[in-house]
């Protein structure tokens, strides 16, 4: 990953040019990144443009597995005309979360599971 990282010292721009309106990331002093628009840009800030790379779907396995550790428990909530609308997600008897509900259900838990483990501990 880190050699598909074009790096850029402003005011260095990349060849396609920068829009003001656009999102990139700046280093910070600790290394890290963090957003900003392309117009809070100052001389010498290192920055990089947004990756659109995506990383791989968890397995089924790992979710389950997320699910069981964790003692999720799950239940649907249905709008005044019966559909499914949104699913709330318990852990010891605590609501974590509510997920809209869309596609089918199985997408549904699914998603919801790869959201809270892509939150921080501190954010449950």
């Amino acid at each position: 990953m880190r050699d598909k990282l074009k790096l850029y010292t402003y005011p260095d721009v990349p060849k396609d040019g920068l829009g003001n309106d656009e999102i990139v990331n700046v280093q910070t002093s600790y290394g890290s990144f963090t957003d900003a628009y392309s117009w809070e840009l100052c001389n010498g800030d290192v920055y990089c443009q947004r990756s659109t790379l995506q990383m791989p779907p968890r397995a089924k396995a790992e979710l389950f597995d997320y699910m069981a550790e964790n003692f999720l428990t799950f239940e649907w909530i249905r709008n005044d005309d019966w559909e499914l609308s949104e699913l709330e997600v318990w852990k010891n008897a605590q609501l974590l979360m509510k997920y809209p509900y869309h596609e089918n259900p199985p997408t549904t838990i699914s998603d919801a599971i790869n959201y809270i483990m892509d939150m921080d501990n501190e954010e449950l």
